[in-house]
């Protein structure tokens, strides 16, 4: 199924829906699971992701992949058939894009944003 994932926060980047493709569900060391996401056009990143990256500091990164975490409290990413929508979540991004993070310290906080079921919910920023 094919999600949807906004902010208002980041119209940069988020701030027209993008379609996002849940893959799986990782246990990451320290921290609640995360919901590893294929988007299905990739975001070109201008600028430098983070000064501790396995990444080259070029001007323009494409990402293909964010790592999802609830933002609240009693919120789990258990089961891909089951998403509640929406949800809050924070995207964080591997420091190394060729491998998968077990840590959370594998992890770069880049922005919040919410994860909808349907489109017009998502171009809306509907709260639920």
């Amino acid at each position: 199924m094919i999600y949807y994932l906004t902010s208002d926060e980041y119209p940069e980047y988020l701030g027209i829906p993008i379609q996002i493709i849940p893959e799986k569900i990782l246990k990451i060391r320290g921290t609640k699971n995360a919901l590893k996401v294929t988007l299905v056009e990739p975001i070109i990143y201008r600028g430098k992701l983070c000064d501790r990256c396995d990444i080259s500091n070029e001007h323009e990164i494409e990402i293909r992949t964010f790592y999802l975490f609830p933002r609240h409290v009693g919120v789990e990413f258990n089961n891909l058939e089951n998403i509640k929508c929406p949800v809050h979540v924070h995207i964080t991004i591997s420091k190394n894009l060729n491998r998968e993070p077990s840590t959370f310290d594998d992890l770069i906080h880049k922005w919040w944003a919410v994860v909808y079921d349907n489109y017009e919910d998502a171009r809306i920023h509907r709260w639920g």
